[in-house]
C-alpha cells in the first residue's frame, strides 16, 4: 500500500506541477479561453494537489497495533433472539434477549447489544398488552 500511495504522490507531482509552470508562464493548458477566476481556480487546485503529493511522498508509514478483537457473541445473540421474539413467544424470547444485552454490557457496550435491548423490552411488552387486550390468553 505504500509502494502505492508513493506511485500516486509521483503521478500528482508531475501533473499538477506542470500544469502550474503552464499557469505561471501564462500558456494557456487547453485551448479555452479561460477567465481570471478559472485560472486562479486551477491554480489553487493544482499547488494543493502538489502539495499532497509531496506528503504522499516523503510522508512515514505508520506501525500497525494490533488489537484484539472484543467480542459481540452475547449482543448478535441478544439481537437475534429479540427479532425471533417479534414474531413467536414474545415474553419469553424477550426476557431471553434483555438478559443477553446485560450480559454483552458487561463485556463492552456495543450497539448490537443496544437494539438487542430496546427490541426485547419492546416484545415484553408486545406480550403484556396482547394479555391485556385479549389477544393471548396467557402473558407467557
Amino acid at each position: 500500500m505504500n509502494i502505492f500511495l508513493k506511485i500516486v504522490g509521483y503521478v500528482l507531482l508531475a501533473i499538477n506541477g506542470l500544469e502550474i509552470v503552464y499557469i505561471v508562464f501564462g500558456q494557456p493548458y487547453s485551448r479555452q479561453v479561460h477567465t481570471v477566476q478559472d485560472t486562479l481556480w486551477h491554480l489553487i487546485s493544482a499547488v494543493g494537489l502538489f502539495a499532497l503529493g509531496i506528503y504522499l511522498v516523503i510522508r512515514k508509514p505508520q506501525t500497525v497495533q494490533v488489537t484484539e478483537p472484543k467480542s459481540q457473541g452475547f449482543g448478535i445473540a441478544s439481537l437475534t433472539v429479540s427479532i425471533i421474539g417479534i414474531l413467536w413467544w414474545p415474553a419469553v424470547l424477550g426476557i431471553i434477549a434483555i438478559i443477553l444485552a446485560i450480559l454483552q454490557f458487561r463485556k463492552n457496550k456495543t450497539k448490537i447489544a443496544f437494539a438487542g435491548l430496546i427490541i426485547g423490552v419492546l416484545d415484553y411488552l408486545q406480550a403484556g398488552i396482547g394479555y391485556y387486550l385479549g389477544l393471548s390468553q396467557s402473558i407467557f
